[in-house]
């Protein structure tokens, strides 16, 4: 096992600049650290748009770091990176609290919990809450209740929910699929 700092391949300059942005984009967003055998875990909240971040870190990160392996796995609504070949006690994440220590995030409310259950569903629900509420609305702002008037027959709210649910599964189904074919397209095979 070895720091990380041998097992990259990144000029001094670019290594010190990969290192301040991962202290400020990727760390900050980590939940917790475990030390591995042969290396260290990063625990992060699970989101599409975390599962890309952390897909593209491992592709950058298998180029500059061939000797190092890595891998994200999702379990529990939890995202966990393994970084293997390094020494587990080395300063990679440091910052991190354990994950024995750490202690689940207070809920906060307004604003900020909506935006963070519109990132963890993705775009299913905030497409199936445009389509099957604000456009029926906005039609009949625009058009009146005569013009828009079939629109009125989606008055069920069974048949509205049905609609809604299968038009957010379609469209996270199609994230997903395209979050996989980033992180098959962009990793170097291993």
């Amino acid at each position: 096992m070895n720091d990380v700092r041998e097992s990259c391949n990144l000029s001094d300059e670019a290594f010190e600049a990969r290192r301040t942005a991962l202290r400020r984009d990727l760390e900050p967003r980590a939940r917790g650290r475990e030390t591995l055998a042969d290396g260290v875990a990063v625990l992060f909240d699970a989101s599409l748009e975390m599962r890309g971040v952390l897909d593209d870190f491992v592709a950058f990160e298998r180029e500059c770091c061939p000797g190092l392996g890595f891998s994200v796995e999702e379990a529990g609504g939890v995202l966990r990176l393994e970084i293997h070949g390094v020494d587990p006690n080395s300063r990679l994440f440091a910052d991190v609290a354990s994950a024995e220590a750490a202690e689940p995030a207070p809920a906060v409310g307004g604003v900020r919990a909506g935006l963070r259950v519109l990132r963890s569903v993705g775009f299913g629900a905030a497409g199936a809450l445009t389509l099957f509420c604000l456009v029926p609305m906005a039609l009949v702002a625009l058009l009146g209740a005569e013009l828009a008037g079939p629109l009125f027959a989606l008055d069920d709210p069974k048949a509205v929910a049905a609609g809604g649910l299968v038009f957010g599964g379609l469209l996270w189904r199609w994230e997903r699929r395209r979050a996989a074919d980033r992180a098959a397209s962009s990793g170097c095979g291993c």
